[in-house]
């Protein structure tokens, strides 16, 4: 903005988008009623959005765990469906990787509260509205390290993370899921702090008034 509409930098200011997704009443999905472990991935399935990457990773978490009850679900449509699950079908994986389609706002809020881990592994994201709808339920979660929402995080948290990841890399991810699947938990009452203090409706209504009240 300040070089295409010569806007002084000192007047520009970045506000985040917030989630009401925490006031929705969470409408049970009969799909996730079995006791596993569920992997979910919320969005449009689309090669850019890269849940390919994360069914090699999943294939991968499975076959060293083979014990191990673990779904992977997709809560989402899109051109990429039809590949995702013959690819599937090809690992062997149909019974366990569940295709849940479009999801109203409250089945939306089951499913981050029914899931034991989010993936979010875009190759672009902008912002990622995902990423604070997890982060608002309190959901765990894995994040591809190209998510503008980064941005708006502590610097310290956003290069130390365990949570983050190359969207390239589906080793890396592989092993950050496995660490998931067999117990490391991660802190979310330091997760849910950032969010109230950066994503929350408060936090952005107050950034907005300081800025009109300048």
């Amino acid at each position: 903005m300040a070089e295409v509409f010569r806007i002084p930098a000192n007047r520009i200011t970045r506000l985040p988008f917030f989630t009401a997704i925490a006031g929705c009443e969470p409408q049970k999905i009969d799909d996730l009623a079995e006791d596993a472990l569920y992997i979910g991935c919320p969005g449009r399935l689309l090669k850019d959005k890269n849940q390919r990457t994360l069914l090699e990773a999943f294939a991968e978490v499975k076959k060293n765990n083979p014990t191990t009850h673990i779904k992977l679900v997709f809560a989402g449509t899109g051109p990429d469906t039809e590949y995702l699950k013959q690819r599937a079908a090809a690992l062997q994986l149909s019974d366990l990787v569940l295709f849940l389609g479009m999801l109203s706002a409250e089945e939306m809020a089951y499913f981050y509260k029914r899931i034991d881990l989010a993936v979010f592994p875009s190759k672009h994201e902008a912002f990622g509205l995902v990423l604070i709808e997890a982060m608002a339920l309190e959901t765990p979660f894995l994040v591809s390290n190209v998510f503008g929402a980064l941005q708006f995080l502590p610097e310290e948290f956003v290069t130390n993370s365990e949570l983050i990841f190359n969207p390239e890399n589906g080793n890396e991810l592989a092993v950050k899921i496995e660490k998931h699947v067999k117990g490391h938990h991660v802190d979310l009452i330091s997760v849910r702090n950032m969010y109230d203090k950066t994503f929350s409706k408060v936090a952005i209504l107050k950034a907005f008034e300081s800025i009109v009240n300048r």
